[in-house]
Parts: structure tokens; sequence; C-alpha cells
């Protein structure tokens, strides 16, 4: 659902001036219509080694033969001015902990070392309303809000020296917006955070 919801809360200006593609796990674009819709909007597929395991990846390795095609391509992208969407946690997050962020994936900040490119982060909360875990297709009334929050600017990202540190902080700072937003709406307590 977060390419969908990407691309829902994207202005459409922006959309036709900036090309944006997301990385999405390749089973995905097997989906009927849905995956149709991300093939038409060539976006980047994510080949996980071993695609699931009762909904969730039993692995967040990727096939390096698939993948390096791919992250050509990605590079590519961004070089030439693409935006591109990456959702770093890999999976949906259990519902008790709906607002607490997991750990991040690296591959998407090691395309923003690589390019130099600035890192932004779009927040939801209350998606785990609209399709709860579990139902086929979700669709409930519910209130979605989102918040676009600047990590790094283009020319503090070279500032990081590893994909890790730079995942981390971008984690961090998303959480801490996280727990403003769910303040805000009177939902769960701010995760405690060593940031």
């Amino acid at each position: 659902m977060d390419p969908l919801f990407a691309m829902a809360t994207m202005p459409l200006g922006t959309m036709r001036r900036v090309p944006f593609k997301v990385l999405i796990k390749a089973s995905h674009l097997r989906v009927p219509l849905f995956g149709g819709i991300c093939r038409g909007c060539g976006h980047f597929p994510v080949h996980f080694l071993n695609d699931k395991r009762d909904g969730y990846a039993a692995s967040f390795r990727t096939d390096p033969t698939l993948q390096a095609g791919v992250m050509q391509e990605v590079d590519a992208h961004v070089a030439s001015g693409g935006v591109l969407v990456a959702f770093p946690e890999g999976q949906t997050s259990e519902p008790q902990d709906a607002h607490r962020l997991a750990p991040f994936r690296r591959g998407s900040f090691k395309v923003a070392l690589r390019q130099n490119a600035p890192v932004w982060a779009l927040l939801q909360t209350g998606t785990a309303d609209f399709a709860p875990q579990g139902t086929t297709l979700g669709g409930y009334p519910c209130c979605i809000s989102t918040r676009l929050v600047p990590i790094r600017e283009q020319h503090d990202v070279e500032d990081a020296t590893t994909a890790d540190e730079l995942a981390e902080e971008s984690r961090a700072k998303m959480q801490h917006q996280m727990d403003d937003m769910m303040a805000q709406q009177g939902g769960a307590p701010p995760v405690e955070s060593n940031a």
C-alpha cells in the first residue's frame, strides 16, 4: 500500500515536473492492477532472495545478479534529477507497534551517498487503520495524516561517511516526527530513542 499512498500524497504539479520512481518489492509487481500500475510507472523492483514468510520478508538480502542491473538504473534515474522513493523499513509494522519505526535497510541510503542526493521523509499515520494487517484489500474509514520532513539537504549528504550512519540519522529524525504526529492526534506515547 505504501507506493499507492506515496503517489496519492505527491502534489500533481510536482509529479509532472520531477520524475519520481519507487523501489518496490518485485513480487508486488505481479499483483493484478496494482502491479500493472507500478510497472507502467516504471517503478524499480527489489529482488529479495527469499521473498515471503508469513507476510513478512524472511530475509532482506537481495539477489545480487538481478539487483545489480536495477541499481544501475536507479543510479541513472537519480543522477538525471529523478526522485527515488524508498520504504527503508522494508515491511509492515506489527499492529501494536505501528508508530515505532523498525531498523532501516541501507540500499536507498547508499544511492543517496553515491549521488550526493538530498534525503527527505514522507511520514504517514493512520494507514494501519485504512488497511489493517490480515485484510485482503482495506479501504476502511480512517484519518491519514502526512508530513514531509527534510532529513539532509544535498550539500550535507556527503557529510555522512556510511550508509549505516545516514540510515540511523534518518530513522531517529523520522521517529521524532512520528512521535510528534501521534501526540498531536492523541495517539501512542513517544518511543524512547537515543536521538
